[in-house]
């Protein structure tokens, strides 16, 4: 198993504990993106230089406000119309 902080183009994670593997990220100076409502910018409008992990929650309810409340920078990913999964 690779662990979630390994250098990756795109890696998709399961974790057992999501909020030791975040502090974990945060200590290697991995900057946290969170997909959310309340975000600046669109997600194409950041500056992703360095290393970056994204958190994206479900469709339904998205993050939860604990798991938000650790990335460093919201950021909208905005959808036109009616989308549909």
């Amino acid at each position: 198993s690779v662990p979630p902080w390994a250098p990756c183009s795109v890696c998709r994670s399961s974790v057992e504990n999501l909020h030791e593997t975040l502090e974990e990220l945060k200590k290697k100076k991995i900057r946290l993106f969170a997909a959310h409502l309340q975000g600046k910018h669109a997600y194409d409008q950041e500056d992703y230089t360095g290393p970056a992990a994204f958190l994206i929650g479900n469709e339904g309810n998205g993050l939860t406000e604990e798991t938000a409340a650790m990335a460093d920078t919201y950021i909208r990913i905005p959808m036109e119309g009616r989308v549909e999964s």
